[in-house]
């Protein structure tokens, strides 16, 4: 008799097994009701589930095809994964039905196209916070507020800026972070700036364990396969501010021709780290450089003002830069980097402000013969 019992138990549970990879197999929703988040805020333009797809949920697009469909496509639009998408703030009726265990399964919910981006972290909120965002400071960022914003207050990650892109159309002024942990290649042309400043991440990760203001050979070596090679930008840029882009040899900037003004700025630790050479479009008005050189391409008619800081081979060719009027390069007293500077192309009475503070010159004769006019310093000058 207990063997029997036990046969028949053991049947039972293998006809339960094959029952339910058969219904599972077969594309059968496991349920017998529709999930829908409890949430019936969507917010707009942002790509939402509605439809709960979580582990107690279990409704996998593929496994349980669902129809899903919304009426008032002005306001929402959903697709077969069961994301809507708002488009407008107003009300709709999400629509679904799907073949269940026990026969078709249809319900429906009506959602709410919000202006709050609800989706956002808290740890997101707050960081749009320091950036500024929230005006009325409620701790809830709306669409509307970043679709103001023209600037931030603090530098952000580029991974958050392009998350955040749909909703920043006037966005004209921000520093960025480049988040170069997930792509060497960082694109913001699809924000309109007119002033950037960039740097890369690995400027944070790269540091010396003992010395955390110094990027040494060793971390730098580690982090090179992160390092961003790639910048592309709006060609709405009138200001450029580079700060350590170690991936960098050669910056052309030349396709950019409504930038006028660029900066290479030294950042702690990076001093006398990294040299890039940059090649300016013809419309470049204002240079202060750190570092890095120029290569000529086309004349620079338009550049009148350039200051530079540590020059390491700087080369100033009156050829390409034929009317340059201030000039004011200097060196850092606690560098070992050998400073050089040559102006040897321009002739006395060229330039009218000058401040040169370098380790070695090289001068044309006519400047030599009236240096005194000026406020050089160098130890060691050379007269081309």
């Amino acid at each position: 008799m207990k063997k029997t019992v036990l046969q028949f138990i053991a049947l039972t549970l293998i006809t339960l097994f094959c029952c339910s990879c058969e219904d599972n197999s077969s594309g059968k929703y496991p349920y017998d009701t529709i999930r829908f988040y409890v949430d019936n805020n969507v917010p707009i333009k942002h790509p939402t589930q509605v439809i709960n797809a979580t582990s107690w949920g279990d409704w996998n697009a593929e496994l349980y095809p669902m129809e899903v469909w919304i009426e008032e496509t002005d306001i929402a639009t959903v697709d077969n994964r069961g994301y809507v998408t708002g488009h407008k703030i107003g009300t709709f009726t999400l629509h679904a039905k799907v073949m269940g265990k026990h026969g078709l399964i249809e319900d429906s919910k009506q959602f709410i196209v919000s202006d709050a981006l609800t989706y956002l972290t808290i740890n997101q909120i707050w960081e749009l916070q320091a950036l500024g965002v929230d005006k009325n400071n409620d701790e809830i960022i709306t669409a509307s507020e970043l679709e103001q914003t023209e600037f931030f207050t603090e530098p952000i990650y580029s991974n958050f800026l392009l998350s955040l892109a749909q909703y920043l159309p006037n966005l004209k002024e921000v520093s960025v972070i480049a988040d170069t942990t997930q792509s060497r290649t960082l694109d913001l042309s699809m924000f309109k700036l007119k002033k950037l400043q960039i740097t890369d991440i690995c400027a944070q990760y790269a540091k010396n364990e003992n010395y955390p203001n110094v990027i040494d050979d060793v971390m730098h070596q580690k982090y090179q396969p992160y390092f961003l090679t790639s910048l592309v930008l709006n060609n709405t840029i009138e200001h450029l501010i580079v700060g350590y882009l170690p991936g960098f040899d050669i910056l052309d900037l030349r396709q950019y021709s409504n930038l006028k003004y660029f900066q290479q700025i030294a950042l702690e630790g990076t001093r006398n780290w990294k040299e890039i050479n940059y090649i300016l479009p013809v419309q470049i008005s204002k240079l202060n450089m750190h570092l890095g050189g120029l290569q000529y391409s086309d004349m620079l008619p338009n550049l009148s003002t350039i200051e530079a800081y540590e020059p390491l081979n700087v080369v100033l060719n009156k050829q390409y830069i034929p009317n340059l009027k201030s000039l004011k390069c200097k060196k850092y007293w606690l560098s070992s980097s050998i400073t050089s500077l040559d102006i040897s192309t321009y002739s006395e009475g060229d330039l009218n402000d000058i401040f040169i503070d370098v380790d070695t010159l090289y001068l044309s004769q006519s400047f030599a013969d009236n240096i005194d006019r000026y406020a050089i310093f160098a130890d060691n000058i050379i007269i081309k």
